[in-house]
C-alpha cells in the first residue's frame, strides 16, 4: 500500500514540472514579443523626419550605382560589400526614401533582441536574458544606429548570430547540447562568420576572440582523444574557409584607395585612445555621442 501511493506521487509530480517549463517558456516567448514590439514603435517614431546626413547619402549614392559600378566603387571601399548590396535589392522593391533606406536598420534591429535573448539563455540564464534583451530594445546606441541607413545594425545582428552559432557548437562537442549534432552549427557559423567579414572587417576581433574560447573547450572540456580530434579538425576546416573568403575580399581591394577614403580621420595618439576607451562604454548607454 505504502509504495503505491509513493510510486502515485512520484508520477504526479512529473506533469507538473513538465507544466511549469511550458509555462515558462511561453511567459518568455510573450516577453520577448512585447520587447520586440516597443522596440518597433520607439524605431518607427521619427525614422523618416531627418535628411539624410552624409554617411547615409554615401550609402544611398553606392546602391543606386549599375552593378558594374557599384563592383569598381566597392573596390576602393574600407567597408565590405554585403549592406550595399543588400541595400540596393532593397531599393529597387521598397524605394528611396529616408524611411525606406533607413527601414534595413531598423529590422535588423529588432530581430537582434531576440537573438541576444537566446544567447543569454546559452550562456548564463534566462533572468539575464531577459534583461540584456530589454537593454537592447530599449538602448539608447541601438536606436540611434537602428534609424541609420547605414551597416552597422546588421553588422550587430550578424555578430550575435556568429555567437550563437558558435555556442551552439561548443555545447555539441562538449556534451550540453546533442552529441553528433556539431555539424550544421558549424556550417551556419562559418556562413555567418564570412558575410559579417563581408559587412565590415571591423568584426574581425570577434572571431579572434571566438577562436580563442574554442581552442580553450577543445583542450579542456572535449574528454575523448577521437573526439577533441574530430572537434579540431571540423573547427580548423570551418575557420580555413571563413580565412580563404576574406582573404579573397582582401585581394579584391585598392589598399591606397581604401586608405584615401579615409584620409580625413586624425590619428588619436595614445592618450587619446585611451580617454576614448574609458569614456566611450558609458558614453554610448546613455547617448551623448549620439544626441547632442
Amino acid at each position: 500500500m505504502q509504495s503505491t501511493i509513493v510510486t502515485t506521487a512520484t508520477t504526479a509530480k512529473r506533469p507538473i514540472g513538465a507544466k511549469s517549463r511550458h509555462v515558462q517558456r511561453s511567459e518568455s516567448a510573450v516577453f520577448i514579443v512585447a520587447l520586440m514590439m516597443v522596440a518597433v514603435v520607439v524605431r518607427l517614431h521619427g525614422l523618416g523626419a531627418p535628411n539624410l546626413w552624409l554617411d547615409e547619402a554615401n550609402s544611398w549614392y553606392v546602391a543606386h550605382l549599375s552593378w558594374a559600378q557599384l563592383s569598381t566603387n566597392l573596390r576602393t571601399s574600407p567597408v565590405g560589400p554585403v549592406y550595399f548590396v543588400a541595400l540596393k535589392l532593397w531599393m529597387d522593391v521598397f524605394g528611396t526614401s529616408e524611411a525606406g533606406l533607413r527601414a534595413p536598420s531598423l529590422l535588423a534591429s529588432v530581430i537582434l533582441v531576440p537573438l541576444v535573448y537566446a544567447l543569454g539563455v546559452r550562456t548564463v540564464s534566462m533572468r539575464a536574458a531577459r534583461v540584456a534583451a530589454a537593454l537592447t530594445a530599449l538602448s539608447p546606441l541601438h536606436l540611434y544606429f537602428a534609424q541609420e541607413a547605414r551597416m552597422y545594425m546588421l553588422l550587430a545582428l550578424l555578430a550575435a548570430a556568429t555567437t550563437l552559432a558558435y555556442v551552439h557548437w561548443r555545447d555539441a562537442v562538449t556534451g550540453v547540447g546533442r552529441r553528433g549534432r556539431a555539424a550544421r552549427p558549424l556550417v551556419a557559423y562559418a556562413l555567418l562568420a564570412m558575410i559579417m567579414l563581408g559587412t565590415n572587417v571591423v568584426s574581425a576581433p570577434l572571431l579572434v576572440a571566438l577562436n580563442i574560447d574554442a581552442a580553450i573547450v577543445i583542450w579542456r572540456d572535449v574528454r575523448e582523444s577521437a573526439s577533441r580530434r574530430r572537434a579540431a579538425i571540423g573547427w580548423m576546416a570551418a575557420n580555413a574557409l571563413v580565412g580563404a573568403v576574406a582573404l579573397g575580399l582582401l585581394l579584391n581591394r585598392n589598399p591606397d584607395a581604401a586608405a584615401a577614403s579615409q584620409a580625413w580621420r586624425e590619428a588619436l595618439g595614445i592618450g587619446g585612445a585611451a580617454r576614448a576607451l574609458v569614456a566611450y562604454p558609458v558614453a554610448a548607454i546613455h547617448g551623448i555621442y549620439f544626441y547632442p
